[in-house]
């Protein structure tokens, strides 16, 4: 049933690639909503962070569990940079929420692991925090100055 399901939505996609973007009726007027119909069903197709990765649980590679994923961190450059592990706790009381790099947790026979990670290790590790408005201002502020150190090298080097 799911094959079949899959090739009726790439059928459809195929037969809609032709007619372009989507658009959507306002008020008498035409709006184009940049998501063409191919787009769409490609999404629908896609793969949900929410419903296969967030609260998925990390192991060691004794299969000992060490965490759960609690959110990803996305760099600027779009990829996923961090993965926010919460270790220990009881439906969230007394969760300590770490940063990982997402290039430490592993897929191994569809469970996600960490080499030589414990509970205790974790809870070790420094809690994350969220950044606030007056973080991400100080962080503009930094952005902002690295960039022209930036420009001024490549004009002294050029």
């Amino acid at each position: 049933m799911k094959t079949s399901v899959s090739i009726l939505a790439l059928s459809l996609a195929g037969a809609f690639a032709v007619h372009g973007s989507a658009t959507a009726q306002v008020a008498g007027t035409t709006t184009t909503t940049g998501v063409s119909i191919v787009e769409s069903t490609q999404l629908a197709l896609g793969w949900s962070v929410k419903k296969t990765l967030l609260g998925a649980t990390i192991y060691n590679e004794t299969g000992q569990k060490v965490g759960n994923v609690q959110d990803i961190i996305i760099a600027p450059d779009q990829s996923v940079s961090y993965v926010i592990v919460g270790a220990g706790g009881f439906i969230g009381i007394g969760r300590h929420d770490v940063a990982i790099a997402a290039t430490q947790i592993q897929s191994q026979a569809g469970k996600l692991v960490i080499a030589g990670a414990t509970v205790n290790l974790i809870r070790a590790m420094p809690q994350f925090e969220y950044a606030d408005d007056s973080d991400i201002a100080r962080r503009a502020q930094f952005v902002s100055a690295a960039e022209k150190d930036i420009t001024r090298g490549r004009a002294l080097a050029g």
